[in-house]
């Protein structure tokens, strides 16, 4: 789980503290961990059946959700940038508040989003 954010993310969390923009709340902090509403994480932890993904049955962890899964590629139309990709992610979040402030966005929407609707199918 964790190599999403240390190994994949952040290698260098010096870098990552000097440059980072605007405070990390909680749904920016489930995406950079991963350890939150996705499915493989609750799988782990015993509270799912299974990891797969609810939208598209590709196992469902953050970096699946930022990029991959359809379900939110409305929420990712909106992104203030050409490509983003996992490796550049880190770099593209401190290059501006503009980004920062659109991830925090899609956080939040996204992840509530997941959660309401895990809620109604009695998850």
């Amino acid at each position: 789980m964790g190599d999403w954010t240390i190994r994949g993310l952040i290698p260098n969390i010096r870098d990552w503290k000097g440059k980072r923009r605007g405070n990390v709340d909680f749904y920016v902090t489930q995406l950079l961990t991963g350890l939150g509403s996705f499915g493989q994480y609750l799988y782990k932890i015993g509270k799912r059946a299974t990891p797969q993904c609810d939208y598209c049955q590709e196992i469902d962890k953050a970096e699946h959700t930022i990029f991959v899964c359809p379900r939110w590629a409305r929420n990712r139309s909106e992104i203030p940038a050409n490509r983003l990709t996992p490796d550049i992610l880190i770099n593209w979040l401190v290059f501006s508040d503009v980004n920062w402030n659109w991830f925090r966005r899609f956080a939040g929407e996204v992840l509530r989003s997941k959660e309401e609707e895990a809620r109604r199918r009695g998850m």
